[in-house]
């Protein structure tokens, strides 16, 4: 299992990746995530996370920031024609706060 940051989402390091077995998580660079995809997100669907901040830590429940979890996939797609498609697994995290943000 690899953790890598965001460097490693390219479709020639996925692909190198996949071929070789490794399984992996790495956080998708934000330009890649279209606005599209995250104003379809069915949050109906979503798990809520158990999580809490440390900045919210001390306030009520309903003044703490939420976040929820979807899973979905991605296709990644080579520069090339020839390139096959990839497709892997992506966990979108929703948060009131980047939502009320944007």
């Amino acid at each position: 299992m690899m953790v890598a940051d965001s460097k490693p989402v390219s479709y020639s390091y996925v692909a190198a990746l996949l071929r070789a077995g490794v399984q992996f998580i790495a956080p998708s660079p934000a330009a890649q995530v279209k606005d599209e995809v995250y104003a379809a997100l069915d949050l109906t669907r979503a798990t809520t996370v158990d999580w809490v901040p440390g900045s919210d830590a001390g306030k009520a429940a309903v003044r703490r920031e939420s976040y929820r979890v979807l899973e979905d996939t991605h296709t990644l797609k080579g520069a090339r024609k020839s390139d096959p498609e990839l497709t892997v697994r992506r966990i979108l995290v929703h948060s009131t706060a980047n939502a009320a943000g944007q």
